[in-house]
């Protein structure tokens, strides 16, 4: 029994070492598949277990699907390496003009194969430091590390996404910390930064971060133009918005604000989505639409320039370097699929990858759109125009789902629903009360009046930018529905105006017609009942009210067994006894004996009647 028992307790072991084998060879097989990126949290990237440990494991709140959606940029990416040769690749390279960097941060992945700094031939980091004119790239701010951070932010999202080898980021040290100036107490000298723009286009930049700038009237004239357009023409610039919480309308900030610029908000998580940061008045991110996009800034986890570690801050110079590296991502895009582009156009390619919008102070502002930056696919029209070559695929939509006949409704008609904008000419043609008329763009909402039923067609035509080319048609058939009556919507009609007190007088030969305002755009289902003195009268949609004797009447309707209006009070006059008996004696008669009847009774009834209204009036009688 105890051979027996052994034998058996050997086999139990080695069908649980196949069991525990065969399920790490499934687990193996399923992680070389491409994963979901909603399960994936990174995909190829690689980021110390530090920030991870400061950030949570998820990494950082705006990593998830509702804001950049890092792991849907990781899949995305890994089907573009799975097409594209990375291995030749000219990397985008990134300045980060700022108070400097701490290069020993973890996060930077220095002196390893994570390293995100641009090196020259020897090895040595391609920066400056235009401060005091030297090599010496150390973080000058010595109270929050600012330069460290923001070139942090940047390094976690090449790292996040395994672009170490195509993105690479190139510091410059343009300011420090004076501690007179309280706060932070970081300061950039307007020369200091003009010669760290000439540095980082000198020594190749694509694009250049400046979390940095001012609002103070008698120097903003200065930071306006820091950035020429000849600058412009050679990369592409990317500011900080600013944190005073104020419109662009009523104080810019500068050189965010600028037309050669990108200006990026700072917005925050909420439970309905992206919110602008607000804190309080004057503490909270600038708005305004002289800035063009609004990026994650607010409790940001990145490098800590004195620790080497983690820290979080929040501002718009944390927004900033992620609107930078998606420039980054739309530029690698167009190199990788051999799109050629001048930094000009590049700065109006990144516009169109934006996708969604977030409202604030009656204002929508486009929303960062890492995954945009790596989906959109771009072409150019016989102008040279640049475009999303989506849009011949454009699809149609509209809201609501139905017209109401009977009168003026409003109708929203959307094109290219996955982008905010897609460069092509966007026409709608329809027709509203029997008028030809055209809207335009991607996104409106038309005013339009419908008097008869059945369905009402609006045609898109989509073209290119400079309108030579037609890229795509759509019919719209959008249904109609009858206009249903209620006691709300509908009113009773009159074709005889009513006194003071709201009674109608009806003399002899007058017809009083009433009427549903609404019935005629109804179902001719609709049950219309007319009711004269609380009975029915009439199942017509209008009423031809001709009493045959004098007296007082109630009218009312119900549609659909609603009462539509109030009741009517009719008073009939002149329809009554003469009339009335010279019409039965005349049938009586009959022939012209009857006629002289008829005749001799009208003008006995006519003495009679003159007779009494004498006495009653006191004068003489015949």
């Amino acid at each position: 029994m105890t051979a027996a028992r052994g034998t058996s307790h050997r086999k139990l072991v080695f069908i649980a070492v196949l069991l525990l084998s065969a399920a790490l060879l499934f687990c193996g097989f399923f992680s070389l598949l491409p994963p979901d990126g909603a399960a994936y949290a990174l995909l190829s990237g690689s980021l110390p277990e530090g920030y991870y440990a400061a950030a949570g494991e998820d990494g950082d709140w705006y990593f998830s699907e509702e804001y950049l959606d890092i792991a849907g940029a990781g899949v995305i990416l890994a089907r573009l390496r799975a097409e594209y040769d990375f291995s030749e690749l000219e990397p985008v390279v990134i300045a980060v003009i700022d108070t400097g960097v701490n290069t020993d941060a973890e996060i930077f992945g220095t002196g390893t194969d994570d390293d995100v700094f641009l090196r020259n031939a020897v090895g040595d980091i391609v920066g400056r430091n235009t401060v005091d004119n030297n090599a010496d790239i150390s973080d000058g701010a010595t109270a929050d590390s600012h330069g460290t951070h923001v070139t942090g932010i940047l390094a976690l999202l090449i790292r996040a996404l395994g672009l170490t080898d195509c993105v690479k980021i190139m510091p410059v040290k343009a300011g420090e910390y004076v501690a007179s100036l309280g706060g932070s107490g970081n300061s950039f000298d307007y020369n200091d930064v003009a010669r760290a723009i000439d540095f980082a286009l000198e020594n190749g930049a694509d694009v250049v971060n400046l979390s940095l700038g001012t609002d103070n009237a008698p120097i903003t004239s200065r930071w306006k133009d820091i950035v020429s357009e000849s600058d412009s023409e050679q990369a592409v610039f990317v500011a900080a918005a600013g944190n005073y919480a104020n419109s662009s309308g009523f104080k810019p900030f500068y050189p965010a604000a600028s037309e050669n610029v990108i200006g990026v908000m700072n917005y925050e998580e909420s439970e309905h989505g992206a919110r602008l940061h607000y804190v309080e008045p004057s503490k909270g991110s600038n708005y305004g639409t002289l800035y063009d996009v609004c990026a994650p800034g607010t409790d940001i986890v990145s490098a800590d320039g004195k620790t080497g570690g983690y820290k979080a801050m929040s501002g718009t110079s944390m927004a900033s370097p992620a609107a930078a590296f998606a420039v980054a991502l739309t530029a690698l895009k167009c190199r990788l699929t051999g799109f050629d582009t001048s930094p000009d156009e590049l700065r109006e390619m990144f516009d169109l990858t934006f996708r969604d919008t977030m409202e604030y102070d009656g204002e929508e502002y486009p929303l960062l759109s890492v995954t945009g930056a790596l989906e959109a696919e771009f072409a150019r029209d016989a102008s040279g125009n640049v475009y999303l070559a989506s849009a011949a695929d454009a699809e149609a939509a509209f809201s609501p789902d139905s017209l109401t006949l009977g009168g003026y409704g409003t109708l929203m008609l959307t094109a290219d629903e996955d982008w905010l904008d897609t460069g092509a000419q966007y026409r709608w043609d329809y027709v509203s009360d029997g008028m030809s008329m055209t809207a335009y763009g991607s996104r409106v909402t038309i005013g339009i009046d419908v008097r008869e039923p059945g369905e009402v067609q609006v045609v898109l035509s989509v073209y290119t930018p400079d309108g030579a080319e037609l890229l795509a048609r759509k019919q719209l058939n959008i249904p109609t529905e009858y206009f249903v009556p209620t006691a709300e919507n509908s009113s009773l009609t009159l074709s005889m105006r009513a006194d003071d007190d709201g009674t109608v007088t009806l003399s002899e030969g007058e017809t009083l017609v009433l009427g549903v305002d609404t019935l005629r755009y109804a179902s001719p289902d609709t049950e219309t009942v007319w009711y004269v003195n609380g009975r029915e009268s009439s199942r017509e949609q209008s009423f031809e009210f001709d009493p045959a004797e004098d007296g007082v009447y109630t009218l009312f309707v119900t549609v659909n067994g609603v009462r539509i209006g109030d009741e009517v009070t009719v008073v009939a006059e002149g329809r009554g006894s003469a009339r009335d008996r010279a019409a039965m004696i005349g049938g009586i008669c009959g022939g012209a004996g009857g006629a002289a009847l008829i005749a001799a009774a009208i003008a006995v009834a006519v003495h009679s009647a003159r007779k009494k209204k004498a006495a009653a009036g006191g004068g003489n009688g015949e």
